[in-house]
């Protein structure tokens, strides 16, 4: 979030056009906190919106690919001015799907995530941990990104896994690791970080992208590279064709 704003900042036609950002992000989330706002949907209804779900859902769920990233600055500016028309339809959310008897219920991943989670991860941290990391977020936007995951695994009750699930893979097998620049998930930093563990390792950084990487044409020929020699020194020079972060601008 902190990069996106940022550049935002430093490119001058976004700043132009949404001057103050992270201010008026700010500010919007304590309008919202005190007072919800109430969207009219298409079907004539209201939704609330109040502060953890406009940044759950319009910003935090945005930072997961480029194309969400760039309408985050006209999606605040949109929601300051009491302007839903952009967000109405994502309030209202799809309609269910009509059962079909006999199918397999929709596809779900929280789940798997959330045993992984409460097995390789929970056992091998504490709340303080968690929080004192969380110490680095900025005061305002620090509420929306704490961790709630050691409450829910106190309930969902899967075994521990042995302690060398935590611990760094050491291997002199060669790697290729491959980060988004803009990934809030898996971020450039951790790649770098688990090389110290991994001798014929690279970490590619990839400006401009973000969590799902495998789409994009530099990616695929990156990888198709590394398998076909996989001791080879990457070629990056396809990184020329990827763009910092476009911003949507609206206004």
């Amino acid at each position: 979030l902190d990069l996106a704003l940022d550049r935002c900042a430093a490119e001058p036609a976004c700043n132009r056009a949404y001057p103050r950002l992270e201010a008026t992000l700010t500010k919007l989330l304590a309008d919202l906190r005190a007072k919800p706002a109430q969207v009219r949907l298409a079907d004539g209804t209201r939704a609330d919106l109040d502060d953890e779900r406009f940044m759950s859902a319009f910003v935090l769920e945005r930072l997961g690919h480029p194309q969400g990233v760039a309408t985050i600055p006209e999606i605040v500016f949109q929601v300051r001015d009491k302007n839903y028309t952009r967000i109405a339809p994502e309030l209202a959310g799809p309609p269910p799907p009509s059962p079909t008897p006999g199918a397999a219920p929709p596809n779900n991943g929280d789940g798997v995530y959330n045993t992984v989670i409460c097995a390789e991860e929970a056992p091998y941290t504490t709340a303080s941990k968690i929080a004192a990391r969380g110490m680095s977020v900025p005061a305002a936007f620090r509420p929306y990104v704490e961790e709630g995951r050691l409450e829910l695994c106190a309930d969902w009750k899967v075994a521990a896994a042995p302690a060398v699930a935590n611990q760094a893979v050491s291997s002199d097998i060669p790697v290729l690791l491959l980060s988004g620049s803009l990934d809030p998930v898996t971020p450039p930093t951790w790649a770098k970080a688990a090389l110290a563990s991994l001798p014929k390792g690279q970490a590619i950084e990839l400006p401009g992208l973000s969590h799902i990487t495998f789409g994009d044409e530099c990616v695929r020929g990156l990888i198709n590279g590394f398998l076909a020699n996989p001791t080879a020194a990457a070629n990056p020079a396809c990184l020329g064709m990827l763009t910092a972060l476009p911003f949507k601008i609206e206004r």
